[in-house]
């Protein structure tokens, strides 16, 4: 692998000491490059900066690819997430502290500051509407 002299994104930083976090947690693991980053970096075909993680394989299937999703599996998965849920609840990165725009808090700022981008006026007026009622009804029970 090439090495080129950019530092990862602060997310992907972020991410993998998320991913050292807790060791009790059944994941995969974040395996390092010879000279011992947790994130690679290397040139494409077309001279193209990419960054590359190797993870640990951990066998199962998608959950796209199971069918049925029973009671028990289903069970299992939310149990898995609670586990992920506190794991995690002690975790804290600067990279982490961002503004997510599919987080329903951002919603109405996010809407607000795109309307400009709507072209056609019904359209804009539709989603202004939708956004005042947003404010009026679910904002307020955000918290």
């Amino acid at each position: 692998m090439e090495t080129v002299a950019q530092p990862a994104p602060r997310l992907s930083q972020a991410e993998a000491v998320a991913l050292r976090h807790d060791p009790s947690l059944r994941c995969p693991r974040l395996r390092t490059t010879v000279t011992g980053e947790s994130i690679g970096r290397t040139r494409g075909p077309d001279g193209s900066l990419h960054f590359v993680r190797l993870l640990t394989y951990l066998p199962g299937h998608l959950l796209v690819e199971v069918s049925p999703h029973t009671p028990g599996l289903l069970r299992s998965l939310g149990a898995f997430f609670g586990r992920l849920d506190r794991a995690l609840a002690g975790f804290s990165h600067p990279a982490v502290k961002r503004e997510l725009q599919w987080d329903l808090k951002h919603a109405g700022r996010v809407v607000a500051r795109n309307l400009e981008h709507i072209p056609d006026r019904e359209r804009r007026a539709l989603v202004e509407r939708c956004l005042e009622r947003f404010r009026a009804h679910v904002e307020p029970a955000l918290p």
